[in-house]
């Protein structure tokens, strides 16, 4: 039973005013520097259908991951106080304040002011958010939430294995497995990157002195599992919100090394190290910093393999879970070879709380020498403060401009390329109705990801049609006139080639789907 005491008041002052502080900071000091994206744009648009009658997304397609009670309930919760801009800024900066705090809680407490002081390094490396994670974590849709997730549930783990009391204990297995579920549906990082860990760890470690309480955390982590994998099905069955396949082939042989390469390089990416982006050999200060501080915590996860038996509960799913992260980046055909720094990001995050664990550890038998270690870390942490405070967030004027000129003749509903539909709808104000289209075998189809099944019936009566110059999609005007016939009138604004048309594109489009 928790004592309402001023020292509870306190203890609550402290730990809530920063986290505030450090949301407002994320907001108007990083998350402002992005502009609206159709990936964004998508969520909010899922997120209002939801509120608005449609609470299981009826007829709508997903991406890769369902999102259902991670953005888009974040998203549809928030949307019925804020509005839509507020919403999308929002998200991001709580889940990484969430992050934070999490990861400061996972680092080992440490009676000795100088490890105190070693663990506060090594959170302002999360802190201070890297330039190559700022897009995937101040932003909508990009697997910050799930990893907010993952964070809480190892706090969990560790809270559990450590108390005493078993009316509290309940309690956080209860939470545990209502998180566990909820990350599960939302994302496949929670169950790949922290359910399967667990239950591996678990019964690696029943093997040497058995625990009940690690054996009912495995039992409701494989529930939640069950549940999570579940419910995305049967939300395909039913047509509520689909959820495309995230089975991945292994890659081949042959492209093994470019794949390791990759890895490698991204992990120097998330550090602020591309050893690509300039053909100059000297780097900045910070980049070097950065590209030190990369390879002094790979370093120092080493002792955490190989001690991996002797460790907590708490830090051998970690170590799991970093492998697994790193296991599917580069053996698997996620990224095609790219420096999809989304993916490897958990690794960071994991990465610094493990290396917090092992420096409690082994600097104690190093000299005193040893703790130079903390300064390329020191400078890097402080390479990516930002203090370009921005009062209102970035817009995309090119957008805002070509929903001008379209609404200026009348038009409200049409399709187009991917980039060019949902984030169109934001900076049109939701006046203009932007639906995503592709190409298959020839011929213009649907688009099914992020999309409304309605949104290509008659009804919905598009009379335009908006092509990037630069991502197609396979688009072009030979094949919209094939399909379409001869266009109104042709526009070219900003790079992005505009079709109007006289007639219904969309019951012409559903006679031929």
């Amino acid at each position: 039973m928790i004592i309402l005491n001023k020292k509870t008041w306190l203890y609550a002052t402290i730990l809530i005013l920063p986290f505030f502080a450090l949301i407002f900071y994320y907001i108007y000091f990083y998350s402002f520097a992005f502009s609206v994206n159709s990936d964004n744009a998508y969520f909010i648009r899922a997120a209002e259908e939801m509120i608005t009658g449609n609470p299981f997304l009826k007829n709508w397609n997903g991406g890769f991951f369902s999102a259902f009670t991670g953005d888009l309930l974040w998203a549809a919760t928030l949307r019925l106080f804020f509005s839509r801009k507020i919403v999308l800024y929002l998200i991001g900066p709580i889940a990484y304040a969430i992050i934070v705090y999490c990861s400061w809680f996972l680092m080992p407490f440490h009676n000795n002011r100088k490890f105190r002081i070693g663990n506060l390094i090594l959170l302002l490396l999360i802190l201070f958010v890297p330039p190559a994670l700022r897009h995937p974590f101040m932003t909508v849709g990009m697997h910050g939430i799930a990893v907010a997730y993952m964070l809480i549930l190892l706090l969990l783990t560790q809270r559990i294995s450590s108390i005493q009391s078993d009316f509290k204990k309940k309690w956080l297995f209860g939470l545990f497995f209502l998180i566990a579920v909820a990350g599960c549906i939302a994302d496949g990082f929670v169950l790949y990157y922290f359910i399967l860990p667990l239950i591996l760890s678990i019964i690696i470690r029943q093997f040497r002195s058995k625990s009940i309480d690690e054996i009912w955390l495995a039992l409701l982590a494989f529930l939640a599992a069950v549940i999570g994998k579940t419910s995305t099905s049967l939300f395909n069955v039913f047509g509520f919100l689909k959820t495309g396949s995230t089975e991945l082939q292994m890659i081949s042989f042959e492209n093994i090394f470019q794949y390791i390469q990759n890895t490698y390089n991204t992990w120097l990416i998330i550090f602020g190290f591309n050893r690509y982006e300039n053909s100059n050999p000297f780097h900045s200060i910070g980049q070097m910093a950065g590209f030190l501080s990369a390879l002094i915590v790979l370093a120092a996860l080493i002792p955490i393999f190989l001690h991996y038996f002797k460790s907590d509960l708490t830090t051998q799913v970690m170590a799991v879970g970093f492998a697994f992260v790193i296991g599917s980046f580069t053996f698997t055909q996620i990224t095609n070879g790219e420096p999809a720094v989304r993916y490897l990001s958990p690794t960071f995050f994991i990465a610094i709380i493990l290396v917090s664990r092992t420096f409690q550890e082994q600097l104690p038998k190093m000299r005193k020498a040893a703790f130079i270690i903390y300064i390329p870390l020191i400078i890097f942490a402080a390479s990516n403060i930002s203090l370009n405070f921005r009062s209102s967030p970035e817009n995309n004027r090119r957008y805002i401009e070509i929903a001008e000129v379209l609404r200026d003749r009348g038009l409200a509903n049409g399709y187009g390329t991917y980039w060019e539909t949902h984030a169109m709808n934001y900076y049109a104000g939701n006046e203009l109705q932007v639906a995503p289209i592709e190409t298959s075998d020839g011929k213009i189809i649907p688009s099914s990801w992020a999309s409304k099944t309605d949104w290509y019936s008659s009804d919905y009566d598009a009379r335009f049609i908006i092509v990037s110059q630069n991502k197609k999609f396979g688009l072009n005007e030979a094949l919209i006139v094939a399909e379409f016939g001869n266009y109104r009138e042709h526009l070219n604004l900003h790079e992005n080639d505009i079709y109007i048309y006289d007639i219904n594109l969309s019951a012409v489009l559903s006679s031929k789907n």
